[in-house]
């Protein structure tokens, strides 16, 4: 039985989602305490020195950033530009609503991207939120082609490589209300939701009306604007969803950044762990 078994059968038997999640992390740190408590120190080093340990509101999970903010924003916005000039599309996709048309060989030619994600204003925000120095997990340029569909990650979910991680988008053409903006319910409201709803790690899709009907219209953030401007999110706790596009397109780049170790499950992706986002 491996591990995805293992867990489905602990939560069927009644197992709390948080008590499978805390268990299944206390396994893994056991695997590598040094590791674990080397990072732990550093983020709280930097998170009582940093001038970017307050970039992500603890309370709300998110924290929100012009092309002007970070060193190097608008370079990768470029690049990833540039990227989406170079391919031709034949539309047979997984998510026809959502591909990454990042290869790894565009990694190589366009460093621009893998700095911004590498970035210390980046990487130490991060860092102060989740309380350890975090793994560069994944990375993506993705577009989003006009579209009438509401499945999969259109629909309100949370996302289950932890129970908490980073996720930064980064907007690379302008992008309003019918573009498919990234669009989620603060750290808080998803908490106070989501225990209402019994929806706990690893939960599923929830539709719209569950959601509106059990938050407030203030809690909802779309990540609307031009080149440049993105959030740095809890995508874990924060319920959310993207590429509803009706009209246009919408291209971003999407890097993660995880805790070590996370919670993710390698049978989740048969291809393995890889540095390309592919979900």
């Amino acid at each position: 039985m491996n591990e995805k078994q293992l867990i489905k059968k602990a939560l069927d038997y009644g197992i709390p989602s948080s008590t499978v999640a805390q268990a299944l992390r206390f396994r893994r740190i056991l695997g590598e305490p040094t590791e674990f408590l080397k990072r732990r120190s550093e983020a709280q080093r930097i998170a009582a020195t940093s001038p970017y340990a307050n970039v992500i509101d603890k309370t709300k999970g998110y924290g929100r950033f012009g092309p002007n903010d970070f060193p190097g924003i608008m370079d990768a916005v470029a690049a990833a530009n540039r990227i989406r000039e170079s391919k031709t599309l034949d539309g047979k996709f997984k998510k026809p609503f959502f591909v990454n048309l990042l290869e790894p060989a565009d990694l190589d030619n366009n460093p621009e991207l893998l700095a911004l994600a590498r970035s210390r204003p980046v990487l130490e925000a991060a860092a102060a939120y989740l309380g350890t120095v975090p793994e560069l997990s994944g990375i993506g340029v993705f577009l989003s082609p006009a579209n009438q569909s509401l499945e999969k990650s259109q629909q309100y979910h949370t996302d289950d490589v932890d129970t908490t991680q980073v996720k930064c988008f980064v907007n690379c053409n302008d992008i309003g209300p019918n573009n498919g903006p990234f669009t989620f319910i603060t750290a808080d409201a998803s908490d106070a939701l989501r225990r209402k709803l019994k929806h706990g790690w690893r939960g599923p899709r929830l539709s719209d009306e569950d959601v509106t009907k059990n938050c407030s219209p203030e809690d909802v953030v779309s990540i609307t604007g031009g080149p440049g401007h993105g959030v740095l999110v809890d995508s874990s706790r924060c319920l959310h969803f993207g590429s509803r596009c009706r009209e246009g397109y919408r291209l971003v780049i999407m890097f993660q950044l995880t805790r070590r170790p996370s919670l993710a499950i390698e049978s989740d992706n048969p291809r393995g762990r890889t540095l390309i986002i592919d979900h």
